[in-house]
């Protein structure tokens, strides 16, 4: 059915699967880039039509093994939606184990070990450039504040083996007060 502007068929009145377009038309023009994210098995037929409002789309999420390999994910369905729709892909990298939680002591062991550390990014570097990957959205969560430098060195060095794409930083939000996730504490 064709997008029906409101008013039009009975003014004030809208009806169950109406597309509604709204549009502010004294509004000064603004752009704004939308990513989002997805799990391997969502449904084409739900991210068809919202991937050509989006810039980018973020495939959840390559993790960190035991011994800082990359536990691997089937984005292979995904990439094929973005690049059918003309979306960018970032690579999601996140402390997810093989098991599917987020990992503090992963993380820590990861983030303070220069061997495995450089291991982390060299895999996640030649993957996200095998894939086709055009940034890299890392998500570290539940690090805590003595991670702070550590996770800042790791970024870095990950945002240089990338050359010159986007790195996006993906901390986890903090309620007032101390927090176990965040990097630091507020009062």
């Amino acid at each position: 059915r064709e997008p029906v502007r409101i008013g039009t068929e009975r003014p004030g009145v809208i009806f169950p699967g109406q597309t509604l377009v709204l549009r502010l038309t004294d509004a000064p023009g603004r752009t704004i880039e939308v990513n989002g994210y997805a799990y391997p098995f969502a449904d084409p037929a739900i991210l068809r039509p919202i991937l050509p409002y989006s810039a980018f789309l973020t495939p959840f999420t390559y993790g960190v093994g035991p011994d800082a390999s990359l536990v691997e994910l089937d984005d292979s369905g995904l990439l094929a939606l973005a690049r059918e729709a003309g979306v960018q892909p970032l690579m999601h990298l996140s402390t997810l184990t093989e098991n599917g939680n987020f990992s503090t002591e992963r993380a820590t062991q990861v983030l303070n070990d220069p061997v495995l550390s450089a291991r982390l990014i060299s895999e996640a570097a030649a993957k996200a450039a095998q894939k086709g990957y055009r940034g890299l959205d890392l998500d570290f969560e539940f690090l805590g504040a003595a991670n702070a430098a550590a996770y800042a060195g790791f970024a870095a060095r990950l945002r240089d083996a990338r050359a010159g794409l986007p790195l996006l930083p993906a901390p986890a939000p903090q309620p007032p007060g101390p927090h176990p996730g965040s990097l630091c504490s507020r009062p």
